[in-house]
């Protein structure tokens, strides 16, 4: 069973982006979960379900179906990628992309997130 969960804030750039995601695969190999991301000014958020969890050790990626969206409404899919560095003394990471429909799942696998959470904390697990 492999499960994604965590919260927090991150800057991307200029922009500062709340996230907060709860996600698992079930001993069948389904994925339930949901994903949730806001700008810090609020003219951006997005929440979506979860289809896709890939997780690799600290690593996991997540794409979900938009089902709720301000400021996104040219994007179907969102993916959050998500570093636990817990016990490293280094700060988790994370990142998001939007994307088109179909779009997302090509980038289901785990893979490393460039930027720095504060405020939060990101718990992975693949078992």
């Amino acid at each position: 069973m492999k499960q994604a969960q965590g919260n927090g804030t991150y800057a991307a750039g200029a922009e500062v982006f709340d996230f907060r995601f709860n996600t698992r695969t079930d001993r069948q190999g389904d994925t339930r979960g949901t994903m949730m991301l806001t700008r810090n000014d609020s003219a951006f958020s997005a929440n979506a379900d979860v289809f896709c969890l890939a997780v690799s050790g600290h690593l996991a990626t997540m794409v979900g179906t938009i089902t709720e969206t301000q400021g996104f409404e040219d994007y179907e899919e969102l993916v959050f990628i998500a570093n636990d560095n817990s016990g490293s003394n280094t700060p988790d990471t994370f990142a998001h992309i939007v994307k088109h429909a179909g779009e997302g799942q090509a980038e289901c696998f785990p893979q490393t997130a460039p930027h720095a959470v504060t405020g939060g904390d990101i718990k992975v697990r693949d078992a």
